[in-house]
């Protein structure tokens, strides 16, 4: 049975664009949609969605660039600032069913890429949390090793119990951003294990645990 799931992080550039490469590469079974992106550049072979659309295999090109992500914003802010508090929330309910709808006849999991962390907001009224809880899909929660991302990892997972969604993946990114935690991976880990029940894989082993998709 296909997944729908919601690729969601604790912050920004904590690597979900780079999970989802490493998902697109190992399985060909995958439908990938970013509805809405902020610093967007279309000449920049480096932005998001340059990449996701590389390993979908097909071409970068408006037309496609409009069916992953039809919300786009040159400026790089939280969505709610970058788009001016204009996406509608009820359109972009919408998208994400279809494709939904759409990637269950074709038989393929659909991956839905969150913008930035999973409160943030999406205008002055929603935010992630609420578009994962309206879709009634699974969580893929995206986490890193740094100073005070324990506690907003635990915030995270409080707010999703909250709202009764079910995470089906924490993933560590052990990659370094900013300031380093006195913490070692593996009681990270531990903690967030003895928390929330679901022991997190860490992302330099992805490819030898492929989150069952």
């Amino acid at each position: 049975m296909p997944e729908n799931i919601l690729v969601a992080a604790i912050d920004t550039d904590i690597g979900k664009t780079y999970l989802i490469e490493q998902i697109t590469k190992k399985f060909v079974n995958i439908n990938v949609i970013k509805p809405i992106i902020s610093g967007f550049n279309l000449e920049d072979k480096n932005n998001d969605l340059y990449k996701i659309i590389k390993n979908l295999n097909i071409e970068y090109n408006i037309n496609n660039i409009n069916k992953i992500c039809p919300w786009r914003s040159s400026i790089a802010a939280s969505p709610h600032i970058a788009f001016k508090d204009q996406i509608n929330y009820d359109k972009l309910v919408e998208f994400c069913n279809n494709n939904i709808k759409q990637s269950k006849k074709d038989c393929k999991n659909l991956l839905i890429e969150s913008a930035g962390g999973i409160m943030s907001p999406i205008n002055n009224d929603k935010t992630f949390i609420n578009l994962a809880n309206d879709l009634n899909i699974k969580i893929i929660l995206l986490t890193s090793n740094f100073l005070g991302s324990l506690s907003q990892t635990l915030c995270a997972i409080s707010a999703l119990k909250q709202y009764k969604i079910k995470i089906h993946k924490i993933i560590v990114n052990n990659l370094p951003k900013g300031s380093s935690s006195m913490m070692s991976d593996d009681n990270f880990i531990k903690y967030i294990t003895n928390y929330c029940k679901i022991k997190p894989i860490k992302i330099i082993n992805y490819l030898k645990n492929p989150l069952d998709l």
